[in-house]
């Protein structure tokens, strides 16, 4: 635990953490740095729980000419990253020619809120790194995953989500390429959820654009997709894009895993069947019996319950013109809507 501005760092050893939790905040950081020839350190880490708040970070960076070090993490609970400046970062700096470096995540709930981030972006000449995320549910609340570059090609996002992949409020999954208006192609976006949402009018986007460069190429698989369309170009809505300004567009595909309501069911037979109407009956002397208005029908809420509605009973009218004749040899009921069961005298005989 880190509560004031602190740190753990490297220049460019790896660093292996293993902790129950590892939290984060005010400017607190996990730092392996390069500045040479020589590839940057890794940072390893397995926790419970992971939380990043008020511009904390886990960071691999490079200003050399060397690929950035790689992250890995295994959070056995879950990973909360919040705040602006918040996140797990692997890139390279203005000046350097390097890569950025590699992110892995394994973590059941991961949570980015409040301009956190998860990224590989390259502010030099190099190429993003890759940024790979296996969860059970990822909730974006303003919070981006990027692997963004200035100038060079945009690296690859893979996300595995097995329930719920969720953006709000202008929440980001990026790899943009050229975003300084030069050379370099957009990443690909690969992502395999259980369903997608999002919200038309909050301005989420998933894009692997270009300028000079040509569009990404972006994948999507899910049972469900929500609130977030493609389009040709970013609008103010949420959008799914893979265009180039002076480039290519690229590819936008998005599969979807239907259910057949079908599957396993019986084809009843067409042909009605022949009901014989049972013998009648003697019956003599008073008697009473209820009718009910079952309402829309449907299948009971529970296996206990006969009818979804309320039953409403019914019971007979007073005056002779108000009986209804039921069309029955040697009965006839007189019914109306009301609030107790019907009396009356009855006789049946066989027919």
């Amino acid at each position: 635990t880190a509560i004031a501005p602190s740190g753990i760092a490297t220049q460019p050893s790896n660093i292996e953490i293993t902790a129950s939790q590892v939290f984060l905040n005010n400017n607190s950081q996990i730092t392996a740095e390069t500045e040479g020839q020589g590839k940057g350190g890794n940072i390893n880490l397995n926790a419970q729980q992971l939380i990043l708040e008020n511009g904390s970070q886990i960071i691999t960076t490079t200003s050399g000419e060397s690929q950035a070090g790689n992250i890995n993490l295994t959070i056995s609970q879950q990973v909360t990253i919040r705040g602006i400046n918040s996140g797990i970062l692997a890139d390279t700096t203005s000046e350097s020619k390097g890569k950025g470096g590699n992110i892995t995540l394994q973590t059941p709930e991961l949570l980015i809120e409040n301009d956190g981030i998860i990224g590989v972006d390259s502010l030099g000449q190099g190429e993003g790194g890759n940024i790979t995320i296996s969860t059970e549910n990822l909730n974006l609340n303003k919070g981006i995953i990027s692997a963004e570059t200035t100038s060079g090609d945009g690296g690859n996002i893979n996300l595995t989500v097995q329930e719920f992949l969720t953006m709000r409020n202008k929440s980001k999954i990026s790899t943009t390429a050229g975003n300084e208006k030069t050379e370099g192609d957009g990443g690909n976006i690969n992502i395999f959820a259980g369903d997608i949402w999002a919200i038309p009018e909050e301005n989420s986007d998933i894009t692997a654009n270009a300028f000079t460069g040509k569009g990404g190429q972006i994948s999507i698989t899910t049972e469900t997709i929500f609130g977030i369309e493609p389009r040709d170009q970013l609008t103010l809505l949420s959008d799914i894009t893979a265009s180039s300004e002076l480039g290519v567009d690229g590819i936008i595909e998005i599969t979807r895993l239907n259910v057949d309501p079908l599957e396993g069911l019986t084809n009843l037979p067409s042909t009605p069947a022949e009901v014989k109407v049972a013998q009648g009956c003697e019956v003599g002397g008073e008697g009473s019996i209820s009718f009910y208005d079952l309402g829309r029908g449907g299948l009971p809420a529970q296996p206990t319950d006969f009818f979804r509605s309320k039953p409403i009973p019914w019971i007979p009218l007073t005056t002779e013109n108000q009986q209804q004749s039921w069309g029955l040899t040697n009965k006839t009921y007189s019914v109306f809507p009301a609030t107790t069961p019907i009396q009356f005298k009855f006789s049946c005989k066989q027919f």
